[in-house]
């Protein structure tokens, strides 16, 4: 495990329900909140794209202790929301779990 004076940021989980809309669509829907969870948030990379509008994608990691994680969530981090951007990547020492690596992704515009 990753000791917690190494885990200054809190991520906030929020996880969604499956409903449908009013054409019978499977939507997912997300809270507004969720519980924190103790975590570092690393910038990966950064991409800007422009053209008919000016967008950017931002690449990030987030480093947790906490396992339960899934491709559909998303994170909160004060006013930046990202989305998990594929699985979650656990990481294993010889003593067993150690962490988990999430890559996010962040995209405005």
């Amino acid at each position: 495990m990753i000791p917690d004076d190494m885990l200054p940021h809190a991520g906030q989980r929020r996880r969604p329900t499956l409903s449908q809309d009013a054409s019978g669509n499977d939507v997912y829907t997300y809270p507004t909140s969720g519980p924190d969870v103790p975590g570092w948030f690393q910038q990966r990379s950064t991409t800007e794209f422009v053209g008919g509008r000016q967008t950017v994608s931002t690449q990030w990691w987030f480093f947790c202790n906490d396992q339960d994680f899934g491709p559909l969530d998303r994170i909160a981090w004060g006013a930046d929301v990202f989305e998990v951007d594929g699985h979650p990547k656990p990481v294993w020492s010889p003593d067993g779990f150690h962490h988990l690596e999430i890559p996010l992704r962040r995209v405005t515009g």
